[in-house]
């Protein structure tokens, strides 16, 4: 009996495990990081001005930092993707630090990218972690929110599932 009762308890915590596993980014997504609407966004670009996101494209928006070794990392696959479907999706990447900082970072890299900085910082969003992506369709609908790095395969994926809808 107690080799049965051990067995099934094994079985149970392996299962939970593989569950966990697969299920983790779901996971990770619904508990890191919170909707965020278009219309809750501060945002300035380099001039100090205020910058209105409304542009009848789906728009993708990554929140990111220059000290973020995971965002520094995925920005290659975000500007060629950039690139590549530029004229169909709008790619837009915020940062919470000073628009110098910001600016010296594109310009260091040579980014075509839109780069906006939040008056607000992350937190008043809810986002407490680095990078981010929200994926939005053309009225602004909140569409997928991806917490942590995001592959280049993964975010060719969504960024086809917006264009196609």
């Amino acid at each position: 009996m107690f080799k049965i009762g051990f067995l099934v308890g094994v079985l149970l915590i392996i299962g939970i495990g593989i569950y966990g596993y697969f299920n983790m980014k779901s996971m990770m997504n619904d508990v890191t990081i919170k909707p965020i609407e278009l219309a809750q966004l501060d945002l300035e670009n380099a001039k100090a001005e205020k910058v209105n996101l409304k542009t009848g494209k789906p728009i993708i928006i990554n929140f990111w930092a220059t000290w973020c070794v995971p965002c520094v990392q995925e920005f290659p696959e975000f500007d060629e993707l950039n690139a590549k479907y530029g004229d169909k999706v709008d790619f837009v990447m915020i940062s919470d630090e000073e628009m110098t900082k910001i600016e010296k970072f594109k310009a260091k890299k040579g980014y075509k990218l839109n780069m906006f900085r939040s008056a607000k910082t992350f937190d008043k969003y809810g986002l407490m972690l680095r990078p981010a992506t929200y994926f939005y369709n053309s009225n602004g609908k909140l569409i997928n929110k991806i917490s942590g790095g995001i592959t280049k395969e993964d975010l060719e994926k969504e960024i086809l599932n917006l264009i196609e809808k």
